[in-house]
């Protein structure tokens, strides 16, 4: 152990004596010597000495398993390596090698076991600090020692999460049988080729009863099970193996009185008629309770282009917020009868789609709204709304819309469709809507496009559109949005061929112009009028022959930036310049005042000069510099006069 008073009160070691030529291409030297304390035992101590004037600059202490650095000029104690502490002031690529003699780097190695005289150590992503020598050997071991500390917490981390990941349940056939009836949406009656007695078999993947029939079915076509009513596809035995399912599951469970949930990718293949199901764990989530606090800890798989990916710790309270059909045979026993006055066994009976269940359990403790959207059947849709959607009751549900959600399983962003129009949304409408994103429609496109046009209509003219550009639906996404919103701003009437012109993408360029016509008018006249409020006050300034224009319109910056080859054309500094906030100012030889030379940026608010550049970004000279300081300086002074005035 390191005693900090205990490692100050051990003597220094005598500066060594080193021959001129070894000091040539250094500053420093160091000393070292092991003793014994009785409070820290044995210590290895090494001390650095600056040649120029032999004052102490750097005193290292080590034992067999730590090690700290004292700073004397500063008084501190670090912990860092002693490369970077010499490194050459006028050549930061360069560190200075500080001298010892043989005997002492001897002793180094040895103590350290460290045979190495060579060390380096990363300084940026493309930046290395390296050194040889008595210093080379000190950090080498802080570096094997770091290491080995990594490694070793890695390794606790490691057995920790297998400990964990250990109190979940094998995956058993009730787990199965969950996923076949309810993760599962796809059915599948599976039929024989006709016998001699012109009859087949079929068997239902879902209810697993069989049958004879002697009707002509075709492969892959809808059919309904005369068993479970539920609704299916023909599909011949000889290409069951084609078929592969996959949907994720959550399960939550109780460990010690604390809340852990699983996540599961599941596959699904057939042999024989009959169902194989494989699980892959996908991501983890434990709400630990440590020392009387909550202590969220989640894992989450993440993927490799070589092999099946590794388990990563996510940041302390960060939860997994999957999508998943959540398993629903141990909730009774996970969240007793009720929680939040919410029976999760009574309401997650019937899942129609994935939900975000994490997300569910904390609407439950945070708003109320929650808790009547699972009753009415609705926990899916609970699941993903928002703040913004409970506290600007954006989560209100028409009476007319409650068995086509409950049927369709309507998700956060169908719902916000829906809320938005004015027009009756009807199943086969919601059909083209999910027909239309999955196709590469944006929901917030979506939502404005079905303002105008109904959802079928919509469908169609996307499609039309796609054929007469040849562009992908991303870009008519684009194109459309953009249009409607250009026309909202020129108070176009959007109804009728408005709504939908025939050329999409010309249409979008047209108004595009005339929308650019009248921002730049608009910018034009308010910059004008910034500009002479701004301007008012600074009626020249000339000092040490040098003089200051004001720009006075947004050409004079173009011109600027094209005559110096820098970047002040950028429109974000006009902006800011009209604004006040951070104004440029151009610097000129009073000699030719219309000559570009330097140009200034200076922070209005601290009177802080932020850029003073030259052609081609080049660093000005002291004088420049000098004058752009008193400049800021003066302006402070008038903007302090014209305050007190006002």
């Amino acid at each position: 152990m390191l005693n900090k008073k205990e490692l100050k009160k051990i003597p220094l070691c005598p500066i060594p004596k080193i021959g001129k030529k070894e000091l040539k291409d250094t500053k420093f030297v160091t000393a070292v010597k092991v003793v014994e304390n009785p409070k820290c035992g044995q210590i290895f101590v090494a001390d650095n000495y600056s040649i120029d004037d032999n004052k102490l600059q750097v005193r290292f202490f080590a034992d067999r398993k730590n090690s700290i650095v004292y700073k004397v000029k500063s008084d501190q104690w670090v912990d860092k390596y002693l490369t970077p502490m010499f490194t050459d002031k006028n050549n930061s690529y360069r560190s200075c090698v500080s001298v010892a003699v043989n005997e002492d780097i001897e002793t180094a190695k040895r103590f350290f076991d460290n045979q190495s005289e060579y060390f380096y150590m990363s300084k940026t992503g493309w930046q290395y600090y390296t050194t040889h020598g008595i210093i080379a050997v000190i950090d080498g071991a802080i570096q094997r020692r770091k290491a080995e500390k990594r490694q070793e917490a890695n390794d606790r981390a490691e057995g920790l999460f297998e400990e964990r990941r250990h109190w979940f349940p094998k995956y058993n056939d009730k787990v199965k049988k969950f996923c076949n009836n309810v993760a599962f949406k796809e059915t599948y009656i599976f039929f024989s080729n006709k016998g001699s007695d012109h009859t087949r078999e079929c068997i239902c993947s879902r209810c697993g009863k069989s049958w004879i029939t002697t009707e002509n079915v075709k492969h892959k076509s809808e059919t309904v099970c005369p068993m479970c009513k539920s609704k299916a596809l023909w599909w011949a035995v000889r290409y069951e193996h084609c078929i592969r399912n996959i949907t994720t599951i959550v399960t939550p469970y109780k460990k010690a009185n604390q809340l852990i949930l699983r996540w599961a990718v599941v596959t699904r293949r057939f042999s024989g008629q009959k169902s194989l199901i494989a699980f892959e764990d996908d991501a983890y989530t434990f709400y630990l309770n440590e020392k009387g606090k909550q202590k969220i800890v989640s894992y989450f798989k993440t993927s490799s282009y070589y092999a099946s990916g590794e388990f990563t710790k996510a940041f302390i309270n960060q939860t997994c917020h999957h999508d998943a059909y959540v398993y629903t045979g141990d909730l009774k026993r996970t969240f007793s009868y009720k929680h939040y006055n919410v029976n999760f066994s009574e309401v997650l009976k019937t899942q129609n789609s994935p939900m975000n269940f994490i997300g569910l359990l904390d609407n439950l403790k945070n708003y109320p709204q929650t808790e009547y959207l699972c009753k009415m059947g609705l926990v899916s849709l609970a699941s993903y709304f928002t703040q913004t959607d409970f506290l600007n009751d954006g989560c209100r549900i028409k009476r007319q819309y409650l068995d086509m959600y409950r049927n369709m399983g309507v998700t956060a962003s169908e719902h916000r469709i829906i809320n938005s129009t004015d027009r009756f949304v009807h199943e086969n409408d919601l059909k083209e809507i999910r027909r239309l994103h999955k196709a590469g429609m944006t929901y917030e496109c979506l939502q404005q496009a079905v303002q105008y046009q109904r959802p079928d209509i919509l469908h169609d003219y996307i499609l039309r559109q796609k054929a007469v550009t040849g562009a992908p639906i991303s870009h008519i996404n684009y194109w459309l949005r953009d249009y409607y919103n250009m026309c909202d701003s020129l108070d176009v009437p959007i109804m009728g061929q408005t709504a939908r012109p025939k050329n999409l993408k010309k249409a979008h360029d047209i108004i595009l112009k005339r929308y650019n016509e009248v921002k730049n008018q608009i910018d034009a006249e308010k910059s004008k009028a910034a500009l002479e409020i701004v301007n008012q006050w600074v009626k020249g300034y000339e000092k040490d022959g040098m003089c200051i224009q004001v720009p006075h319109e947004r050409a004079d910056f173009i011109r600027e930036g094209q005559a110096l080859s820098h970047c002040v054309g950028n429109e974000r500094y006009y902006k800011n310049h009209i604004a006040g906030t951070q104004m440029i100012f151009f610097i000129r030889k009073a000699a030719s005042p219309d000559k570009p030379f330097v140009t200034c940026e200076i922070d209005m608010r601290t009177g802080v000069v932020l850029q003073c550049y030259g052609f081609g970004d080049s660093v000005p000279p002291k004088e420049v510099k000098r004058f752009a300081k008193d400049f800021a300086r003066f302006i402070q002074s008038r903007i302090s006069v014209v305050r007190k005035a006002g």
